[in-house]
Protein backbone atom coordinates (compact mmCIF):
# COMPACT_ATOMS: atom_id res chain seq x y z
CA UNK A 1 0.00 0.00 0.00
CA UNK A 2 2.58 2.36 1.18
CA UNK A 3 4.29 2.17 -2.33
CA UNK A 4 1.58 2.87 -4.22
CA UNK A 5 1.05 6.31 -2.71
CA UNK A 6 4.82 7.13 -2.97
CA UNK A 7 4.94 5.84 -6.84
CA UNK A 8 1.55 8.05 -6.99
CA UNK A 9 3.07 11.12 -5.25
CA UNK A 10 5.99 10.58 -7.76
CA UNK A 11 3.83 10.28 -10.72
CA UNK A 12 2.33 13.48 -9.94
CA UNK A 13 5.72 15.26 -9.04
CA UNK A 14 7.02 14.54 -12.28
CA UNK A 15 3.60 15.60 -14.12
CA UNK A 16 3.79 18.35 -12.18
CA UNK A 17 7.49 19.22 -13.39
CA UNK A 18 6.83 18.40 -17.00
CA UNK A 19 3.94 20.94 -17.23
CA UNK A 20 6.06 23.83 -15.58
CA UNK A 21 9.06 23.34 -18.08
CA UNK A 22 6.55 23.57 -21.04
CA UNK A 23 4.79 26.65 -20.12
CA UNK A 24 8.82 28.21 -19.27
CA UNK A 25 9.74 27.43 -22.70
CA UNK A 26 6.45 28.68 -24.29
CA UNK A 27 6.67 31.96 -22.46
CA UNK A 28 10.60 32.00 -23.62
CA UNK A 29 9.31 31.43 -26.94
CA UNK A 30 6.64 34.50 -26.81
CA UNK A 31 8.99 36.98 -25.43
CA UNK A 32 11.67 36.07 -27.56
CA UNK A 33 9.02 36.64 -30.52
CA UNK A 34 7.68 39.94 -28.89
CA UNK A 35 10.70 41.57 -28.24
CA UNK A 36 12.05 40.40 -31.69
CA UNK A 37 9.32 42.38 -32.83
CA UNK A 38 9.15 45.42 -30.59
CA UNK A 39 11.17 47.52 -32.81
CA UNK A 40 8.64 47.21 -36.15
CA UNK A 41 5.61 48.04 -33.98
CA UNK A 42 7.52 51.31 -33.25
CA UNK A 43 8.11 51.90 -36.84
CA UNK A 44 5.39 51.43 -38.29
CA UNK A 45 3.49 53.18 -35.10
CA UNK A 46 5.74 56.43 -35.81
CA UNK A 47 5.37 55.83 -39.53
CA UNK A 48 1.60 56.30 -39.06
CA UNK A 49 1.93 59.27 -36.63
CA UNK A 50 4.11 61.23 -39.38
CA UNK A 51 1.17 60.23 -42.07
CA UNK A 52 -1.16 62.07 -39.84
CA UNK A 53 1.03 64.71 -38.75
CA UNK A 54 1.85 65.59 -42.26
CA UNK A 55 -2.11 65.03 -43.44
CA UNK A 56 -3.10 67.82 -40.84
CA UNK A 57 -0.17 70.10 -41.66
CA UNK A 58 -1.66 69.83 -45.26
CA UNK A 59 -5.57 70.08 -44.20
CA UNK A 60 -3.99 74.08 -42.41
CA UNK A 61 -2.08 74.82 -44.87
CA UNK A 62 -5.44 74.01 -47.51
CA UNK A 63 -7.28 76.46 -44.90
CA UNK A 64 -5.16 79.18 -45.13
CA UNK A 65 -4.93 79.62 -49.01
CA UNK A 66 -8.87 79.23 -48.55
CA UNK A 67 -9.19 81.79 -45.96
CA UNK A 68 -7.24 83.99 -47.60
CA UNK A 69 -3.68 84.31 -45.75
CA UNK A 70 -4.19 85.13 -42.53
CA UNK A 71 -1.81 85.16 -39.31
CA UNK A 72 -3.73 82.26 -37.94
CA UNK A 73 -6.05 79.85 -39.26
CA UNK A 74 -9.50 78.59 -37.34
CA UNK A 75 -10.02 75.09 -38.01
CA UNK A 76 -13.94 73.82 -37.04
CA UNK A 77 -14.19 69.94 -36.18
CA UNK A 78 -17.16 68.55 -37.76
CA UNK A 79 -17.90 66.12 -35.04
CA UNK A 80 -18.50 69.06 -32.89
CA UNK A 81 -18.65 72.95 -32.50
CA UNK A 82 -14.92 73.46 -31.30
CA UNK A 83 -12.50 75.37 -32.67
CA UNK A 84 -8.53 75.79 -32.85
CA UNK A 85 -6.76 78.66 -33.54
CA UNK A 86 -3.45 77.50 -35.47
CA UNK A 87 -0.26 80.15 -35.92
CA UNK A 88 0.87 80.14 -39.43
CA UNK A 89 3.96 81.51 -41.04
CA UNK A 90 3.95 84.25 -43.97
CA UNK A 91 3.88 80.58 -46.33
CA UNK A 92 1.09 79.65 -44.46
CA UNK A 93 2.91 76.81 -42.63
CA UNK A 94 2.35 75.53 -39.30
CA UNK A 95 4.39 77.96 -37.13
CA UNK A 96 4.95 79.40 -34.01
CA UNK A 97 7.13 82.61 -32.15
CA UNK A 98 10.45 81.34 -31.18
CA UNK A 99 10.82 80.10 -27.95
CA UNK A 100 12.20 77.33 -25.46
CA UNK A 101 9.49 74.97 -26.28
CA UNK A 102 9.62 75.54 -30.24
CA UNK A 103 8.62 72.14 -31.36
CA UNK A 104 6.40 71.13 -28.57
CA UNK A 105 4.22 74.06 -29.37
CA UNK A 106 4.02 72.95 -32.93
CA UNK A 107 3.17 69.33 -31.90
CA UNK A 108 0.43 70.43 -29.72
CA UNK A 109 -1.01 72.96 -32.54
CA UNK A 110 -0.95 70.53 -35.29
CA UNK A 111 -1.64 66.65 -33.18
CA UNK A 112 -3.53 67.87 -30.38
CA UNK A 113 -2.25 65.09 -28.32
CA UNK A 114 0.61 64.44 -25.59
CA UNK A 115 4.02 63.79 -27.33
CA UNK A 116 3.76 60.19 -26.88
CA UNK A 117 3.55 56.40 -28.72
CA UNK A 118 2.53 53.48 -27.15
CA UNK A 119 3.33 54.78 -23.95
CA UNK A 120 7.17 55.65 -24.69
CA UNK A 121 7.52 59.76 -25.05
CA UNK A 122 8.33 61.33 -28.43
CA UNK A 123 11.74 63.58 -27.95
CA UNK A 124 10.74 67.23 -29.89
CA UNK A 125 14.03 68.59 -30.99
CA UNK A 126 14.68 71.94 -32.73
CA UNK A 127 17.14 71.81 -35.17
CA UNK A 128 18.43 74.71 -37.11
CA UNK A 129 19.97 74.02 -40.60
CA UNK A 130 22.39 76.47 -42.47
CA UNK A 131 21.97 77.06 -46.28
CA UNK A 132 20.49 80.34 -48.01
CA UNK A 133 18.26 80.74 -45.16
CA UNK A 134 18.48 79.18 -41.30
CA UNK A 135 16.02 76.51 -41.39
CA UNK A 136 14.52 75.71 -38.19
CA UNK A 137 12.95 72.05 -38.09
CA UNK A 138 11.36 69.94 -35.71
CA UNK A 139 12.60 66.67 -35.13
CA UNK A 140 10.40 64.32 -33.35
CA UNK A 141 11.16 60.82 -32.52
CA UNK A 142 11.35 57.84 -30.07
CA UNK A 143 14.70 57.42 -30.33
CA UNK A 144 18.12 58.88 -32.12
CA UNK A 145 17.65 56.17 -34.86
CA UNK A 146 13.42 56.40 -35.61
CA UNK A 147 11.92 59.78 -36.47
CA UNK A 148 10.20 62.35 -38.48
CA UNK A 149 11.17 65.79 -39.30
CA UNK A 150 8.96 68.64 -40.00
CA UNK A 151 10.20 71.81 -42.06
CA UNK A 152 8.05 75.03 -41.06
CA UNK A 153 9.38 77.09 -44.28
CA UNK A 154 8.07 74.66 -46.54
CA UNK A 155 5.58 72.45 -44.68
CA UNK A 156 7.50 69.20 -45.47
CA UNK A 157 7.22 65.99 -43.14
CA UNK A 158 10.04 63.01 -43.90
CA UNK A 159 10.85 59.96 -41.80
CA UNK A 160 13.88 59.28 -41.35
CA UNK A 161 14.85 55.50 -40.10
CA UNK A 162 18.81 54.76 -39.73
CA UNK A 163 19.67 51.29 -39.01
Amino acid sequence: MRDLATEKNEKSLGEILVIVTMVAILMSVFLYYFFKQEQNYTATGLQSLKNSFASKVRVIHAQWIIDGHPNTVKLKFQHDDKHTLVAVNDLGWVDVPASSLYCENIWAQVMDMPLMLMKSPITAIEVRKQGKHVQKVCRFGVSQHDYFEYNSQNGQVQLVEKQ
